[in-house]
């Protein structure tokens, strides 16, 4: 992927999470969007792990090329 896509990918599960907050604060007290807000905030975390490990192999992989 392409820091551009990386990018665009990270806003949008964001600005996904964002929506999906504020249906869920719409909804009558026995329903729920909990289980969805927790697995599109769960990826949002595993998308920034991969964003900031991919980082540190490229400053890897430049030092190293030198």
């Amino acid at each position: 992927m392409t820091a551009d896509a990386d990018y665009h990918t990270r806003v949008r599960l964001e600005d996904l999470l964002v929506a999906v907050r504020t249906t869920d604060g719409h909804l009558v007290e026995p329903l729920s969007l909990e289980p969805a807000i927790r697995n599109i905030a769960e990826t949002l975390e595993a998308y920034e792990r991969l964003e900031a490990d991919d980082r540190a192999t490229r400053r890897i992989s430049r030092s190293t090329d030198g």
